[in-house]
Formats: C-alpha cells, sequence, structure tokens
C-alpha cells in the first residue's frame, strides 16, 4: 500500500523539485559583457548598459526583461516617473516605457549635452551651452535660450526657476520662459564652482572648496562657517551630513541656519558612507556596515559587505528581506539578518 501511494506522488514530488530549482535565486549571475556604466535599480529592477552599447532591463532574480540597442554609444541615462531617458554620445534624446521597453518619442536635433529631469519638463544644456526645456511627455521643445550661454543649471524655487553658472556669475532664469530676470556677482571669482544642492529657498555652491549658500529671498551668499572637505556629504535639499573619519563623529547641519540637528559617533571607523532619502550607510575598514536614521540620528541595523571594492559602492536600497549594494561595475544583494557576520548574500551582478 505505501509502495502505491509513494509511486502516485513520485511525479508530483519531481515536479516540485525542478519547481524550486528553476526558481532558486542564483548566489552569483554573470553578466557577460563588461559594463560601460555603473548599474541602477529602479523600483525592482536592475538596468544595466553592456559595452556593446545595448541596455537591458533585468529582474532581482536575474532573469532578463528586455533589451534595446543604443545607436552611437551612451552619454547618459535615467529614470524618472517610470520613463527612461537615454541620451547618445550625438546628443540625441530617445524615452522608454521603463516597464516595457518601448520607444515614447525621440529628440534629436538639438545636441543635447547635459539633462536636468525635474517634473513635469527636461531641461537642458547644448554643446554651446544654451539652455532649453522639453515636455516630460513629449519632447516637444517649449523654449531655448540662444542668447545665453551656461556651464551648468540646477532647479531652484519649487520649479519657478532655474540657476545658472558662468564666468563667476549666477543667473537666475525663469523655468517657463528661459528669460534670464536677474544676475550676481559670486563671492569669490577665482577657483572651480560646482552646484551642490538645492532646495526651495536656495542652493548650495562650492567655490573653491568652501562651501556657500545662496539665499533666494534676499539674493545673498553666506558662507557656511563648517569646515568642508571630501568627507561631507550634502542630501535632502538643505541638509548637510558632516563625516568626521578621524573623530568618527556624524553630525547633521541645516544649511540655511548653519544648526547642528544632531550629532553622534559612529562605533567604527568610517571608511565609506552612503547616503539614501531616509537612511546613512557608514562601512568600516573591516566591511560592517552600520545604517543610521537621518532624521535622528538613531542606529537602525548593521549588516557584513563579504567582499568587493567598498569605496566602490555607490548607492544602495533597502528591501523587505534585503539590501541592495549598487557598485560601479556590480550589485550585491545582503540579507537581513541579526547577526552582520552570518548573514547570507548574493552577487547579482560582475563584469
Amino acid at each position: 500500500m505505501l509502495d502505491t501511494h509513494l509511486k502516485l506522488y513520485l511525479p508530483l514530488l519531481a515536479f516540485l523539485f525542478l519547481v524550486s530549482y528553476c526558481f532558486a535565486e542564483p548566489e552569483r549571475y554573470d553578466f557577460q559583457p563588461s559594463l560601460q556604466t555603473e548599474p541602477k535599480l529602479y523600483r525592482d529592477s536592475i538596468y544595466v548598459v553592456s559595452s556593446k552599447n545595448r541596455l537591458a532591463k533585468r529582474s532581482l532574480r536575474g532573469s532578463q526583461e528586455w533589451e534595446i540597442p543604443i545607436k552611437h554609444g551612451l552619454r547618459y541615462y535615467e529614470h524618472h516617473f517610470n520613463q527612461l531617458f537615454i541620451l547618445n554620445q550625438n546628443g540625441t534624446l530617445t524615452a522608454y516605457h521603463a516597464q516595457y521597453g518601448q520607444p515614447l518619442w525621440n529628440v534629436g536635433n538639438l545636441d543635447i549635452k547635459t539633462l536636468y529631469l525635474t517634473y513635469p519638463y527636461i531641461y537642458y544644456l547644448n554643446s554651446k551651452g544654451q539652455p532649453g526645456c522639453l515636455d516630460f511627455f513629449s519632447g516637444q521643445r517649449l523654449w531655448q535660450n540662444q542668447s545665453q550661454a551656461f556651464d551648468s543649471l540646477s532647479p531652484i524655487g519649487r520649479g519657478s526657476f532655474l540657476a545658472g553658472l558662468n564666468r563667476h556669475r549666477l543667473y537666475l532664469i525663469e523655468a517657463l520662459s528661459g528669460k534670464v530676470i536677474k544676475q550676481q556677482r559670486l563671492p569669490k571669482t577665482k577657483g572651480a564652482v560646482t552646484f551642490i544642492s538645492n532646495w526651495n529657498r536656495g542652493l548650495a555652491l562650492s567655490i573653491q572648496n568652501k562651501l556657500y549658500v545662496y539665499s533666494l529671498l534676499d539674493n545673498t551668499f553666506n558662507l557656511v562657517s563648517i569646515s568642508y572637505s571630501p568627507y561631507r556629504w550634502i542630501f535632502n535639499q538643505k541638509m548637510l551630513l558632516s563625516l568626521s573619519p578621524s573623530k568618527q563623529e556624524i553630525s547633521m547641519i541645516n544649511l540655511e541656519t548653519q544648526d547642528i540637528i544632531w550629532k553622534t559617533s559612529s562605533e567604527r571607523p568610517i571608511e565609506h558612507a552612503i547616503v539614501s532619502d531616509t537612511q546613512l550607510l557608514i562601512i568600516s575598514p573591516t566591511r560592517r556596515g552600520h545604517l543610521y536614521d537621518i532624521r535622528s540620528g538613531e542606529k537602525t541595523a548593521q549588516i557584513l559587505i563579504p567582499s568587493g571594492d567598498i569605496q566602490s559602492i555607490s548607492s544602495y536600497k533597502e528591501l523587505k528581506k534585503h539590501y541592495i549594494l549598487i557598485g560601479k561595475k556590480s550589485i550585491l544583494k545582503v540579507k537581513k539578518h541579526k547577526n552582520a557576520d552570518t548573514a547570507p548574500s548574493h552577487m547579482l551582478y560582475t563584469p
């Protein structure tokens, strides 16, 4: 009788084993062509670009969902509101549906060099530095200012304005028309100038390795009195996250008021740091990662990073049961675990 039952269930057991084998999460998934740019994680999908100028969308389980060619080489690509924007080396911008990979629109006659995605508009600079604006959904050109040229742009004032940099002057541009309505000389007229962050009432700039805050309300520049070095990260608009590896200190500072919101000490030396929307990941030389809530400074979790170049990790995302760590040419999935030393990890992509 027992043998008869076994014979009846053997096909079912064999089927269940086959299903579990086919759908088991792989420990390592190799993306055969070398990557031309670092992978990107958007929602629950991974986007990778190969040296053969093909962009592929893959699931976190490793299966490929679609692949599209990139003509004339990739210059830039980004996701925004379920659309994928690809700018090639010829300055042609193409929008695709991020889920299905279907082309939505194409603009090929503007010689675009740099993009600034600010829903529902796409601002750009062409090869001459002239600014312009496209409609997010159709790619239709709304305006282009051919009388002005800038080195870089930054949104400011709830999307009502753009700030443009050129020859150590800051220009305020009307976002809906492209018209320059105000200009201001920078505090220093020598050295490199870079936009660092922006928010509704102002923006932060790095001028000769010093940090300045520009106020949209009174059109003034204020020097931030905090020591500024490569170990400082700007995030969440007007907030400055200050890291001191030598003192193992972490501070949150309001750029407008220069008040310290919170300060805490890291348990281990700081080798690398990455910021997400709500968390800070501090990585020590021993590959231990400590997660902090950026609103309060409280430590929330820890993970162990098993292999790879720590400095190459550029971003991460927290999922329900895992952390996804994104490097220059690889993506690592680390499972949440109470004991970081025993937390399993899986390399999803390596070149």
